[in-house]
């Protein structure tokens, strides 16, 4: 598709753009892996609910056939790999339980954003997680902030015309971090699977990053808030 859509080069969008402008072929090469990849995300939950097998020993059967055609190397990869992996109820609670912190604590920051649109952000994230990540494993780019745009206009025009700013700027920063640290934790899983790491280490290395950050990031910004004339136009 792409060499007959180069083709149309100065009729379905200027020539003197460069190939990597968003505004050029690459631009529809973006719109097709997001498509490709809504597809992909239906065609395999489709398949999860129509097989008898739970989903995590059909994945441990390819890389079984997977690690008799390749070099011990490889096989011994997807072994740490399989054997220390997340469990789903695991990540399904996790998940269930930040959400509902999320769902009681940002309206209170945000009351312009109510508990249900909170909710139905974390509703759509699976799927559009999913799909970003497939994306950014696909083309190395992540396409997290045209999500939280998507949600933005969503998001606005439920909150209603007195809250439409504050509702969809915060719905936006939401779906945002979420679909852009799935293409991120993808990539470190990726790396972890190359240097034999199991997924759970990285995870815990995760969470311990985060708790640092937690930490670590409002201490640096009230260090320098406090050390410098913030807001002032006349000096910093």
């Amino acid at each position: 598709m792409w060499p007959l859509i180069a083709r149309l080069k100065g009729e379905w969008f200027p020539a003197t753009l460069p190939e990597s402008s968003m505004k050029s072929l690459n631009g529809y090469k973006e719109m097709d892996f997001i498509t490709s990849s809504r597809y992909s995300f239906s065609l395999e939950k489709a398949s999860t609910l129509d097989s008898p097998k739970p989903i995590a020993s059909t994945h441990w059967q390819k890389f079984q056939m997977m690690a008799l055609k390749n070099p011990k190397k490889l096989k011994r990869e997807n072994e740490v790999f399989i054997k220390e992996s997340i469990q789903l109820w695991m990540a399904c609670a996790g998940y269930l339980f930040f959400s509902l912190i999320s769902i009681i604590a940002i309206p209170l920051m945000f009351p312009q954003l109510i508990w249900y649109f909170v909710l139905t952000a974390y509703l759509l994230a699976p799927s559009l997680s999913f799909c970003n990540a497939y994306e950014a494993g696909l083309t190395d780019m992540n396409m997290a902030y045209n999500y939280g745009k998507a949600e933005l206009f969503v998001m606005a025009a439920l909150a209603g015309k007195s809250d439409e700013l504050v509702a969809g700027m915060v719905a936006c920063g939401l779906i945002k971090l979420i679909v852009s640290v799935s293409a991120d934790l993808m990539h470190d899983f990726m790396i972890g699977h190359l240097r034999l790491t199991s997924p759970r280490s990285i995870l815990v290395a995760q969470a311990i990053g985060t708790t640092i950050g937690c930490v670590v990031a409002p201490l640096t910004f009230f260090l320098f808030y406090k050390a410098s004339d913030v807001g002032n136009p006349a000096g910093w």
